[in-house]
């Protein structure tokens, strides 16, 4: 069962940027933060129809490989992730553009919030556009 109560008492050992193939269109992938604790661990994530939530990692598998794309077990990025982890979720909401389940999981990990998956398509449309341009000419 999703919840976004977060338990701030906990002190996380390890966390970690992951992610799957998206459900439905399999396009794209779906990020996360996975976060270990000696009590065990939980994701968080970001969902259109949820906004930011706690589930399990098994919720987020959904039967699929899950990538772990990095990894922060030292105790200074350990700590420095799970504040800006506290900060993000408090930011309900979702927007495609600005507040992604990429720009969550890269916000808390990276300390940046960005979507390269939103950057190369919109890079591709702008390259559309150009070419379109210059055929009509």
């Amino acid at each position: 069962m999703a919840t976004t109560i977060l338990p701030w008492g906990i002190t996380p050992l390890r966390m970690h940027y992951i992610s799957r193939p998206k459900l439905g269109t399999g396009l794209g992938r779906h990020a996360a933060v996975l976060v270990e604790t000696l009590l065990g661990m939980f994701v968080v994530e970001r969902q259109a129809d949820t906004g930011a939530r706690v589930i399990p990692l098994m919720e987020f598998e959904q039967g699929h490989v899950v990538r772990y794309e990095r990894t922060l077990s030292d105790r200074e990025s350990v700590a420095a992730a799970w504040r800006r982890l506290q900060a993000a979720v408090q930011e309900q909401g979702y927007d495609l553009f600005g507040k992604n389940c990429e720009h969550l999981a890269r916000e808390i990990i990276y300390g940046v919030r960005r979507s390269f998956q939103i950057e190369g398509v919109m890079l591709i449309a702008l390259l559309l556009c150009v070419v379109l341009v210059l055929a009509r000419e």
